[in-house]
């Protein structure tokens, strides 16, 4: 029991957490504008829609913390305790992630009204991984992602989890939806950096936001399907939106300059694509370990909802923190620090060149 209310506390408090910190960074944002004596009395009342858009996180938190609390038994304290993280800590990021994207939102707003559309349309692009984890921990709370999903009633009072599985479960969706909130809110802010002179791009750059979103997806299709969880995933997902976020970034703004060739805009989205193909690797990589795990359990005629009894909890699920698949997730480590560092080299060589305008980092 005692793993089981630490799932209906992460799933409370953390959002809860990470909207002080968002609503820190939002405040600061608005005192940027008032130190700046941009007059922003007609627009302050649709700029407070951010308060809501960081309202949104808790109120999943505390929706997902009801459900477990109203759930909780002996045998499900692992698979309670997965899905309070899960929730608990993507909203958290999501949280946070608006917060700092407000910081730079809330100028370029107050310069030019004509970017709130743009403005909300990101936000609702970055809160989507919030409703992703909410989804997600529900299909852990119905054992989905064991392929026990319809057999809820019978199976919560029987069958948990292991602690291995709870743990891959959390590092795979939270990693891969800690990468997307970054990307997101990377580009974001760019988007809105420039459209202050240009608003008639932001429309167009809106491309590498929604891509940077597609890693939330990839997290919801593991979590869904039996067996699928997976380090790897989590860490492609996370360098992919670490890498996008810094590369993307700095590309939107040169893009958006009004003398930036057009060929540019072109480049990037190859880039951002390039990026991306590694998140899908890891999605692959993830769906072939499901479909081997899936292979060697054999055909039930249940298909990805088989009863207890067909299939138990030990078969489904991996027997510690740390399974067969730490080498290649090491690899994928290793991969990922090689990306990391060659994106902010880089980076730094960029604006050691041009001088960009100031980011989020």
């Amino acid at each position: 029991m005692d793993m089981g209310l630490k799932g209906v506390i992460a799933s409370a408090m953390f959002p809860i957490l990470g909207a002080g910190v968002g609503a820190w960074r939002v405040y600061a944002g608005f005192k940027k504008v008032r130190d700046e004596d941009v007059d922003i009395r007609r627009i302050k009342p649709r700029l407070m829609i951010l308060c809501v858009f960081m309202a949104m996180p808790v109120f999943y938190g505390l929706i997902g913390a009801l459900i477990i609390n109203g759930i909780i038994t002996e045998t499900t304290c692992n698979t309670s305790l997965a899905a309070g993280l899960i929730i608990g800590l993507t909203c958290a990021a999501v949280a946070i992630g608006t917060g700092f994207f407000g910081e730079r939102a809330i100028p370029a707003v107050a310069k030019q009204p004509r970017l709130f559309v743009g403005m909300v349309l990101i936000l609702i692009f970055v809160e989507a991984l919030a409703l992703y984890a909410l989804i997600a921990g529900l299909v852990t709370l119905s054992g989905g992602g064991q392929g026990k999903g319809k057999h809820l009633p019978q199976l919560m009072r029987t069958a948990d989890m292991s602690f291995g599985y709870a743990c891959k479960d959390v590092f795979s969706f939270v990693l891969s939806a800690c990468g997307a909130v970054f990307a997101s809110c990377m580009n974001g802010a760019a988007t809105m950096e420039i459209g202050v002179e240009n608003p008639r791009l932001v429309m167009r750059f809106m491309m590498p936001v929604s891509m940077a979103g597609v890693y939330g997806i990839y997290a919801l299709i593991t979590a869904v399907i039996p067996n699928a969880c997976s380090y790897v995933l989590g860490l492609c997902c996370l360098t992919a939106g670490i890498a996008m976020g810094i590369f993307t970034s700095s590309d939107i703004k040169t893009a958006g300059a009004p003398d930036a060739p057009r060929n540019l805009y072109t480049k990037m989205l190859i880039k951002a694509l390039a990026i991306s193909s590694f998140a899908f690797f890891g999605l692959v990589c993830a769906l072939v370990q499901a479909s081997v795990a899936n292979a060697e359990q054999g055909d039930t005629g249940y298909g990805s909802f088989a009863p207890s009894s067909v299939h138990a909890p030990a078969q489904l699920v991996d027997q510690g923190p740390f399974p067969s698949e730490v080498s290649p997730a090491a690899i994928v480590l290793l991969s990922s620090c090689v990306l990391v560092v060659a994106a902010v080299v880089a980076l730094r060589r960029r604006r050691q060149a041009e001088p960009l305008a100031e980011s989020l980092l």
